[in-house]
């Protein structure tokens, strides 16, 4: 998981940079393209936003059993 957040580096960026680095490739994450982009404030907060990043996250790793 990668996390975007305000003033941070550019998460999409970061992601591909991440899928494109040799050192990597074992990971199955990588080689899968399994790496998720989450948001700070749903998964850092202290309020019903985390069960609403939980409930995104899910729908990102599981499409087809969460929509």
């Amino acid at each position: 998981m990668i996390s975007r957040y305000a003033g941070g580096p550019e998460a999409e960026k970061s992601v591909e940079e991440i899928y494109k680095m040799p050192a990597l490739q074992s990971l199955s994450a990588v080689s899968n393209k399994q790496i998720y982009i989450i948001d700070f404030s749903q998964f850092w907060g202290y309020s019903y936003q985390i069960l609403d990043g939980v409930e995104r996250l899910a729908s990102d790793m599981y499409p087809d059993l969460i929509n």
